[in-house]
């Protein structure tokens, strides 16, 4: 089912039209300064621009997230990430649709995986894992490999071993899913900063460019823009207080400080993505004075601030909602199971009691923001009117088991 937003708002004299969010925005939130519950994840749909919570779904039975292991899959919009069950304990690789917030599958993984990345041409879910060189060393001598999983059994193929890389630093990964390659900052085995580029498909070392940066500076987040083919990060400089947006060159081995970040000095790590519609590169930062957790949006051609709201909460392992960009560049197998929202319609906005739903009918329900059912009911193919009176203000979400409509705000007068 998929979810759209109805905003029940009481207005004393003008009527306020909200258009739906460009941006989809997905990742597990958590309000306030309290503790994790170790019983369930909550995945939610952030916007940007506020930096509130759109929605919250409760995905019970995983009681943390493996950091660095959040993807996206495209076609069936699925949110994709790895935990431990709760209880139990053990590792699972969990599915949810973002619509429905529902888990599709939550199969046991067997392996140590992070750094997920899904190609959206091959639409396979490809991760870093590592294995033992030696055992006799303490810790242990580990090394990177290249994996592929099967999301629905969790199974984990080896694609090929990369003795060369000895760790990769946390949330530094990015794909191209044009090339199929994978591109990660890794550290090799004198402990150099290294740029690699991974062929997919067949696990070879296509470029492995050191990154010879200045004592004191580094670099986080990476992202590509499949359009443009340019990989943006974020740089740190611990030397003058401060972090900057920038570009860097695979070919040359040469970056680009774009602009700077003004206030922010922090930032969680795998805490990024990358909106390819809009060409926007959003993170989550830190900043100092006050101390406040911000959720920036940066246009990736100007290097400029667009939007850099407060998170009341903690916002991690982002992931972006590209679908319709993947289904135009490449081709009608993505998303093959989209409904044409020309066929769907809700009105008016703003409303007072009632909204009009022009559907092709069957089941909907509507939930308040906290995910309780305040309305259910079958709709006739055509217009079905649903009194809306009784509902306090707030947000509600309505779920159509067709799939019929994208987050959407109404606003009540």
């Amino acid at each position: 089912m998929k979810k759209y937003i109805l905003g029940v708002v009481f207005l004393c004299s003008s009527l306020l039209l909200v258009e739906a969010q460009a941006i989809k925005l997905y990742g597990l939130y958590r309000g306030g300064d309290g503790p994790w519950d170790s019983s369930y994840i909550p995945l939610a749909t952030m916007d940007p621009v506020t930096g509130l919570p759109v929605a919250v779904d409760t995905i019970t039975g995983i009681g943390a997230v493996v950091m660095g292991s959040s993807t996206f899959d495209q076609t069936n919009e699925e949110y994709i990430f790895s935990g431990p069950s709760s209880p139990g304990n053990n590792m699972s690789l969990v599915r949810a649709n973002v619509f429905t917030g529902q888990v599709v599958t939550a199969p046991g993984i067997n392996a140590t995986v992070n750094e997920y990345q899904y190609d959206l041409q091959q639409q396979k879910l490809f991760g870093l894992g590592n294995y033992i060189v030696d055992s006799t060393t303490t810790p242990p001598d580990y090394r990177t490999r290249l994996v592929t999983l099967n999301p629905a059994t969790g199974s984990v193929i080896e694609i090929a071993k990369l003795p060369e890389i000895s760790a990769v630093v946390l949330g530094n990964s990015t794909y191209n899913s044009d090339s199929a390659h994978f591109i990660v900052e890794g550290i090799d085995t004198l402990f150099q900063s290294r740029m690699y580029v991974i062929d997919a498909l067949t696990g070879s070392i296509i470029s492995n460019n050191p990154l010879n940066m200045t004592q004191g500076t580094y670099f986080n987040e990476w992202e590509l823009d499949q359009t443009t083919n340019k990989l943006y990060g974020l740089y740190r400089d611990n030397n003058q207080n401060y972090m900057g947006f920038a570009e860097y060159d695979l070919a040359l081995n040469t970056y680009t400080i774009i602009d700077t970040i003004p206030g922010i000095i922090g930032l969680s790590p795998g805490a990024s993505v990358y909106d390819q519609a809009t060409g926007s590169f959003i993170f989550y930062g830190v900043t100092n004075v006050p101390q406040q957790n911000r959720l920036v949006t940066i246009d990736a051609s100007t290097g400029q601030v667009l939007h850099n709201p407060i998170v009341n909460g903690y916002f991690i392992e982002m992931e972006v909602n590209n679908r319709a960009y993947a289904s135009d560049r490449y081709g009608s197998s993505v998303g093959l199971d989209e409904v044409d929202e020309s066929t769907s319609n809700i009105y008016p906005n703003p409303f007072s009691n009632d909204v009009t739903l022009e559907s092709k009918g069957g089941a909907v329900q509507i939930s308040n923001a906290i995910g309780q059912v305040v309305w259910r009911g079958s709709v006739p193919a055509g217009k079905a009117e649903i009194n809306l009176n009784r509902l306090p203000a707030g947000w509600y979400i309505v779920q159509s088991s067709e799939g019929l409509f994208d987050p959407m705000r109404l606003l009540k007068n």
